[in-house]
């Protein structure tokens, strides 16, 4: 199974520094206001319901301050031993981000399906606590939009595939814990279109070299087959 080391394209869509432990995240590229905006919002509405960076006031525009994290990414925690904890607990946290209310997100979210989509649901984005195993927070939320149920289990299994084949045989334990699994074509065509979503984005950033990343990504995903 093919594979890739870099993760993400978070060099084109924001970057991140740290001072006097907080974390300051600027945004760049194409979207940069509606991103920021999102993300900002949905920091403050699911505040209560989820474990998230703690947001602090700010005072530029399209950069938000967060009290920097003490926990690791699920993606450099993850071993043959933890895994089944982790993908355990990223099922249960789909299952609920699913079920959350959307209320007034309706005001501030693009998108026009009937579910909350983190847009960006993989192991780099979760950070736990080692000792012991715990989740502290769900990050990168500028993404978020309201969509299909499929979206977001198809990249936590695109990302799995792509960077971390080892682990895939875990993936039954991630769709157990979400409470059910989408058929492969489903989630293979939910692969596709998000990875069209990224070569799209590269395209508008004008980035030629993350271009030919994702255009190589569209052809390893479309080459995939049920495990």
């Amino acid at each position: 199974m093919a594979q890739q080391k870099d993760m993400s394209n978070s060099s084109l869509s924001h970057q991140t520094s740290e001072t006097d432990h907080i974390t300051i995240k600027r945004y760049s590229g194409p979207g940069i206001i509606q991103r920021w905006q999102t993300e900002m919002r949905l920091l403050q509405a699911l505040q209560n319901q989820f474990p998230l960076p703690t947001l602090l006031e700010q005072s530029h525009e399209a950069e938000i301050h967060i009290r920097t994290l003490a926990g690791v990414p699920a993606a450099d925690l993850i071993t043959a031993e933890n895994s089944p904890l982790i993908m355990a607990a990223l099922g249960h946290a789909l299952q609920k981000l699913q079920s959350t209310p959307l209320q007034e997100m309706h005001n501030f979210l693009h998108g026009t399906g009937d579910i909350l989509v983190h847009g960006d649901y993989c192991l780099p984005n979760f950070i736990f606590i080692s000792q012991p195993l715990t989740l502290e927070a769900i990050i990168e939320w500028e993404w978020a939009h309201l969509g299909d149920a499929v979206e977001d289990p198809s990249w936590m299994e695109w990302h799995i595939r792509m960077h971390m084949g080892k682990f895939v045989r875990d993936l039954p334990i991630f769709y157990e814990a979400y409470g059910i699994t989408p058929g492969w074509g489903e989630r293979k065509d939910a692969m596709i279109m998000q990875v069209h979503r990224h070569l799209e984005f590269a395209r508008m950033a004008g980035e030629k070299r993350a271009i030919q990343k994702w255009q190589n990504r569209l052809q390893i995903t479309s080459r995939y087959q049920a495990s």
